[in-house]
């Protein structure tokens, strides 16, 4: 398959940034903004409810019901409104993927509207006397602490929180997400519209647009729809927090629970990141070690030994966080470790096939391949590029990913550091270490 170059065009605007990728293999166009701000005790949880909040009315529709029927009006045009985690940032991610005009028939004006509609979500809530509706705040307090409370319900997310939360003590990382179900009760209307202010005026706004449209159109509507914003706020780049990346000593838990299957996760910390000139290399690693099903941590650990229900291995390059995951009875918790460790090594001494390296390298191209089929997963790509300050089109990332050598691999693994082990399950007294 041959590929197209995909490079976003970036035009700084009045309080905005805009980010263009025009293109006609897509039927649809997609507008997303993301504000990001840093992760924060006393931010997390009011940022986390304005998802709910500034979709649950504006001045001109007040309610949820009202914004449902704008979208059934624009042919069935999607909302995605929600938090995201980038490193030490917090992001708020809302949008629109709505039908191009050019293929209806009558051709409405759909992107406009669909400006016009985000704009109105973003900068125009529904609020009266200084603090947003009653209704709709008791609505979204509720719906973040069923959220917050469900996390335990899904043991896998939760054994990942719980291992990040011990790695990052004290840390803005360690925070989860969708924040505190402590702070909930505090917030009220008229707080949270006060911190919906100043955090609408003051957090930079990276607005993206992947489709087909003149982009002197998709200027003049954003000028005619969003407002000027002074005084925005400049985040540093790449403000991830490696106070702690190599410590001699393995942080051990164990989390008691009655299950069928024990959760274990083991945490590592690398110096690199998304930013890094290795970054291509660290994605081999990765795809080596337990990105895919065939990976050594799979083989090792459930193809080989029958020890684990599922093992996988997950990265999050902004903060250097790399993490280990498998799905075991208790009883197999010491030689599972044991199994990870002696992968692990493996890496670090450079016991890598010449076929395990040319398999993982065309996974890993394939599947940034199948990302060009997505717009959203276009926006993500680059955003996590912009926020990491190191921009790379999608051609440089795969010749970078072609020409990553054994070597270049070892070096990443002596990079790499065993922090944290967790175990949630029912603990037999075996050894962590």
């Amino acid at each position: 398959m041959e590929t197209t170059l995909i490079q976003f065009e970036t035009i700084q605007l009045e309080g905005l940034r805009l980010h263009v990728y025009l293109s006609d293999k897509f039927k649809t166009n997609t507008i997303m903004a993301m504000i990001a701000q840093n992760l924060t005790s006393q931010s997390v949880t009011k940022t986390a409810l304005l998802p709910k909040i500034l979709t649950s009315g504006t001045r001109s529709l007040p309610t949820s019901k009202d914004i449902q029927s704008q979208l059934r009006s624009l042919y069935g045009a999607t909302l995605t409104s929600k938090v995201l985690k980038r490193g030490d940032y917090q992001v708020l991610q809302m949008g629109l993927e709505i039908a191009n005009e050019a293929y209806l028939p009558d051709q409405p004006p759909l992107l406009e509207e669909g400006f016009a509609l985000l704009a109105q979500l973003l900068f125009q809530p529904n609020h009266a006397n200084g603090q947003f509706v009653d209704e709709h705040v008791q609505l979204a307090k509720r719906h973040l602490r069923q959220r917050i409370e469900g996390l335990k319900n899904d043991s896998i997310l939760y054994a990942m929180y719980r291992a990040t939360e011990e790695m990052y003590k004290d840390e803005p990382f360690s925070l989860y997400i969708h924040g505190r179900r402590k702070d909930i009760p505090a917030v009220d209307g008229k707080s949270l519209f006060s911190y919906y202010q100043e955090w609408v005026k003051r957090y930079p706004l990276d607005l993206y647009f992947v489709g087909n449209a003149p982009l002197h159109s998709i200027i003049k509507l954003i000028e005619g729809y969003f407002p000027t914003r002074d005084n925005v706020e400049s985040l540093p780049l790449n403000p991830t927090s490696k106070k702690k990346v190599h410590s001699p000593k393995v942080t051990q838990v164990v989390e008691q629970v009655k299950s069928t299957q024990a959760k274990l996760t083991i945490g590592c910390r690398t110096s690199l990141s998304l930013g890094s000139e290795n970054y291509p290399a660290l994605l081999v690693y990765h795809a080596i070690l337990g990105a895919f099903p065939y990976s050594k941590i799979f083989r090792e650990l459930r193809e080989k030994a029958n020890l684990a229900y599922y093992a996988s291995s997950t990265l999050e390059a902004h903060q250097g966080l790399f993490m280990i995951h498998a799905g075991i009875d208790s009883h197999n918790k010491d030689k599972a470790i044991t199994i990870i460790k002696e992968q692990l090594a493996a890496m670090e001494t450079g016991d890598i096939s010449e076929s395990e390296l040319a398999q993982s390298k065309a996974l890993l191209i394939n599947q940034h391949k199948e990302k060009q089929d997505q717009a959203i997963d276009l926006i993500n790509e680059d955003y996590h590029q912009v926020l990491s300050g190191k921009r790379r089109s999608w051609e440089e990332l795969q010749t970078s990913i072609q020409a990553v050598c054994k070597e270049d691999v070892q070096q990443v693994a002596q990079l790499l550091y065993l922090d944290t082990i967790y175990f949630l399950g029912d603990d037999e007294g075996g050894d962590l270490r």
